[in-house]
């Protein structure tokens, strides 16, 4: 199961990476997202691997981004 993204925040890590609204999240670090706690939890890691199913891609991130890359419809 997968989360829609409703919007990417601007000039955010994943915003040039090219993600959109209507794109989904599939995981974090491997683990399956269902909703917004899911994704919540996840995100606190250090490292953060982001399962995203819009051209079957992953994208790694550091704890120097900001956690809340993009706003989940659920």
């Amino acid at each position: 199961m997968a989360v829609e993204i409703k919007s990417v925040k601007r000039f955010s890590a994943l915003y040039f990476k090219g993600v959109k609204a209507g794109d989904k999240l599939v995981a974090v670090n491997g683990n399956k997202i269902r909703d917004f706690l899911d994704y919540e939890y996840y995100i606190k890691e250090e490292k953060l691997v982001l399962d995203c199913q819009f051209c079957n891609k992953k994208y790694e991130f550091s704890k120097i981004f900001n956690y809340t890359l993009v706003n989940i419809i659920f």
